[in-house]
């Protein structure tokens, strides 16, 4: 599950890029389009959000002892390789 979803976020990744390239073309030639212009904003308004999330995840960390985050991990992986949770 975890390989499929590094695989996915490996094409939305390019698929970005791409993306942004176009924009960054367009922009130096002086002729956004509008579909660009709207594209623009949206990637704007999806790494502002990014930001303000891994933020937000990373005040908590610090309030947690070291402990709390093993057993954390531990959870997290006894999800990923526990069959009734898994996805396949």
């Amino acid at each position: 599950m975890i390989k499929e979803l590094e695989k996915l976020l490996e094409k939305i990744d390019e698929a970005v890029r791409r993306d942004v390239n176009c924009i960054l073309l367009e922009s130096a030639r002086g002729k956004l389009s509008p579909t660009s212009a709207r594209d623009l904003v949206q990637y704007r308004k999806l790494v502002t959000d990014a930001i303000q999330e891994i933020d937000a995840a990373g005040e908590d960390l610090p309030e947690r002892t070291e402990e709390e985050l093993k057993t954390l991990a531990k959870e997290l992986l006894n999800e990923e390789t526990d069959p009734r949770t898994s996805s396949k």
